[in-house]
């Protein structure tokens, strides 16, 4: 499920912190890993991976109703 980021870093040449961002949160959202909460562990993802990266969302409300809208 994550190598499709692998994937798209190496083949694609994505450097973008955000499209990285973005394509964690896809792969974990629509790869179906848990029975439930696998858009709230997207979300999840990108903002730690983000966090980590030493971006960080001030205001990250309404953003769970954004990702079950993109997904």
């Amino acid at each position: 499920m994550l190598s499709r980021i692998d994937q798209q870093m190496y083949y694609n040449q994505v450097d973008d912190l955000y499209e990285i961002a973005a394509w964690y949160g896809i792969a974990i959202s629509k790869g179906h890993a848990f029975v439930d909460g696998n858009k709230r562990t997207g979300l999840a993802v990108m903002l730690t991976f983000l966090e980590i990266q030493g971006v960080s969302i001030q205001d990250n409300t309404g953003l769970d109703d954004l990702m079950v809208d993109i997904v």
